[in-house]
Parts: structure tokens; C-alpha cells; sequence
């Protein structure tokens, strides 16, 4: 979110996420219930996974309404960043599931292995890529969350 000019002028510095184990216990020591589930939502990421767990209940609501092949239409933009975050993790789940494969975040709802449908929902959550940057611009949100869901493998049928 830098502009070019300062951002040409940085290094980059990566760090990687700490092991599973070490990052649970510090979550817990921070007084995290339920760590390691928040943790795989969080890719790992344990300063991520705090934030998600400030307010559970209303990422639990978008969780269950997407899993729940219920529509959402959020008001504001830091929910459909937000949708658009849920409905990505979803699609790969929903693939990774389809392949016969374990979930990597808990939020695949699908049953048995369907190479074809596994295809459709990786290439949904290829697309949700530049989605979830586009859900940050100033838009219509509930519009542009119907469209997201619209483009759902399982809307389609």
C-alpha cells in the first residue's frame, strides 16, 4: 500500500511464521481460546490470528453463511474484504477436499473426490485473488459481494 516512489526505495525483508506449536502456546499465553483453530485460519500467522479472534462471533456468522451456501451482502468495505477472505479459503478448501486431500483452514464442505469440481473451485479462488484487492477500492460493496458469490462453482448449478 506504499506509493512506487517509497516503496522502490525499501528492501524487503521476509519472515517467516513461527512453528505451529510455538506460536499455539503464545496465542494461549495471550489468552486465545481455541488457538490452533484461528491459527490455520490465519495461514499460520499468529498476529493475524489474534486479530481474527477480537471479534469471533462476526467471523464466525460470515464462516457459517458461506459454508452454509447463504448469501451475504456487507455494508462496508472491511466486511467485504473480509467476504471476500472467507470465500478464497472456502474455494481452497472446497478443492483440496475434492482432491481427496485434508482442509487446510476447516472450511470444506464438500464430500468425495470430483476432479472437475475441484478445478472449478481452485480457479474461483484464483480469481478471489485480485478480488479481495479490488474489495479494498471504493465500490458498491453488496454489489460487488453478489457478484463474488454469483462466481461460485456451486451458485452455477
Amino acid at each position: 500500500r506504499l506509493l512506487p516512489t517509497i516503496r522502490s526505495r525499501c528492501v524487503a525483508v521476509p519472515v517467516p511464521v513461527p512453528p505451529p506449536d510455538v506460536a499455539a502456546e503464545w496465542l494461549a499465553g495471550q489468552g486465545l481460546k481455541d488457538a490452533p483453530r484461528w491459527l490455520a485460519f490465519a495461514s499460520g500467522a499468529p498476529l493475524r490470528a489474534l486479530a481474527y479472534a477480537e471479534d469471533p462471533a462476526a467471523l464466525q456468522r460470515l464462516i457459517d453463511a458461506v459454508t452454509g451456501g447463504r448469501r451475504v451482502l456487507p455494508d462496508t468495505r472491511e466486511d467485504l474484504e473480509a467476504l471476500a477472505e472467507v470465500l478464497q479459503k472456502h474455494a481452497l478448501d472446497q478443492a483440496m477436499a475434492l482432491m481427496g486431500l485434508p482442509s487446510i483452514y476447516g472450511l470444506s464442505t464438500a464430500r468425495g473426490p470430483n476432479p472437475e469440481l475441484a478445478e472449478q473451485w481452485l480457479r474461483f479462488a484464483r480469481e478471489m485473488g485480485p478480488s479481495r484487492a479490488l474489495a479494498r477500492h471504493p465500490l458498491n460493496p453488496r454489489l460487488f459481494a453478489a457478484d463474488l458469490q454469483a462466481r461460485a462453482p456451486e451458485s452455477k448449478k
